[in-house]
């Protein structure tokens, strides 16, 4: 068994004249049951040394004596030859020595006690000599430690104080915590209560909520021997509470997507880590609740679907929110051909114009092409003017076809009835299919 030193104390350090008397113990703490030696250091040499407790003075004192080379125990008038387990001495001359060494079996009851040595020798003008005292320690084991406030559920990014306090004991105790079986005794600060009869440990771990402490076990542990290990019972567990906070996603993962009216868009859920689970509600792009539930579902694309969806995730720590972007694209209405009731003159030759009608589709705007007997103009306008007129435009088919890139990758064509000029007379012009 290995003592462990104090957590807050301090080491006495004593300076004494040449030829003084010492007492010294063989270890700073004497364990319960187990042999201690008291060694008296005699520079001067002595023939004999008494160990005296206080205040027990009045009793008679345990001696060692050298007798020739070899070293004896007196206690109550019976000398006993020196054994390892009880005494032993250093002679240094013959009759004389140098060290004295005493073995005791202290008791809890000896702690704090107070020892003296007195060495005799006749051949010095001071016969005897008293040793300053020396105070026995005696361990007692740390049996307990006790979480004082169990925490209660917590809310993420909540800064909180866990308090554990060990049973009285010596030396003091060291306190170790583990979260979740990782080492936070660096996040912790302990301060050591008590007197010279024991002492408590009073440990404060400091604690920064995270959701990754949800369901971790906080344990605080205590020591005050390198085997001597003792455990909280309670051992809580942490239960946190958090928002969605930046964990809102939505799956299939892609949040922009551009979809052909007609085609069936998957189901986009909603999803995110929350503690309590988090309701979920999904808006229109006009910003009127369209659901409430983790899927969006819109089927089959209709092209009054198009905008920007958004989930929000709530429960009772807070909320979050993830934005769809869906465009739609969708072809031009079917063109028709008019002919404008205004004809124009210009130095004498008549004019007239045709306009192409649709509405458009997106994306937006479409293209037009127009068409004289099934032969491409050129012109690319929603209108096209004709003219000056000839006799032999009578008779003259006139179509415009528009497209947009939803037609193109549909290959379909979106192509006007035909217009025919019928010039019967000069300024009659009129419509035939």
């Amino acid at each position: 068994m290995a003592l462990r030193q104090p957590l807050k104390g301090h080491w006495s350090f004593f300076f004494y004249p040449a030829g003084a008397v010492t007492l010294t113990g063989s270890a700073e703490y004497a364990i319960p049951g187990r042999a201690f030696n008291l060694t008296c250091d005699v520079p001067e040499e002595a023939s004999s040394v008494k160990f005296y407790r206080r205040p027990l003075m009045t009793q008679s004192p345990q001696t060692i004596q050298v007798t020739g080379d070899q070293c004896y125990k007196i206690l109550d008038g019976i000398s006993t030859l020196c054994t390892p387990d009880v005494c032993s001495c250093q002679p240094s001359t013959f009759q004389y020595a140098s060290e004295f060494v005493l073995v005791i079996i202290p008791i809890p009851g000896d702690h704090n006690s107070l020892w003296f040595c007195r060495r005799e020798n006749t051949n010095l003008t001071n016969p005897t000599a008293d040793s300053t005292d020396y105070t026995l320690n005696v361990f007692e084991q740390v049996t307990s430690i006790e979480l004082q406030n169990p925490p209660p559920p917590v809310t993420e990014f909540d800064v909180i104080d866990l308090v554990c306090v060990t049973s009285p004991c010596r030396p003091a105790a060291s306190v170790l915590w583990s979260v979740g079986g990782l080492n936070y005794t660096s996040f912790s600060s302990s301060r050591v209560q008590g007197t010279i009869l024991s002492f408590v440990t009073v440990s404060i771990l400091t604690l920064q909520i995270t959701r990754a402490l949800h369901g971790r076990r906080v344990i605080c542990s205590a020591y005050n021997t390198d085997d001597g290990f003792v455990f909280d019972t309670i051992q809580p567990i942490l239960n946190v509470e958090y928002g969605p906070t930046s964990s809102i996603d939505i799956s299939p993962s892609d949040r922009v997507h551009t979809g052909d009216e007609g085609d069936t868009l998957p189901d986009i859920t909603c999803t995110a880590d929350c503690r309590p689970d988090c309701t979920f509600v999904w808006t229109r792009p006009d910003n009127i609740n369209f659901t409430v539930s983790p899927v969006l579902s819109l089927g089959q694309l209709k092209r009054s679907e198009q905008g920007n969806y958004t989930c929000i995730a709530v429960n009772n720590i807070g909320s979050s929110n993830v934005t769809y972007s869906l465009t739609v694209r969708y072809p031009p209405s079917m063109p028709a051909v008019i002919l404008l009731p205004t004809n124009y003159w210009i130095e004498g030759e008549e004019y007239r114009v045709l306009s192409c009608i649709y509405s458009e589709g997106y994306p937006a705007p479409a293209s037009v092409d127009w068409f004289r007997d099934g032969v491409s103009t050129g012109v690319m306008t929603s209108t096209i003017i004709i003219g000056p007129l000839r006799p032999e435009d009578n008779g003259v088919g006139y179509f415009c076809r528009v497209r947009n890139s939803f037609t193109d990758s549909k290959m379909t064509n979106l192509t006007s009835a035909i217009l025919l000029l019928n010039l019967t007379c000069k300024y009659n012009v009129t419509l035939s299919d």
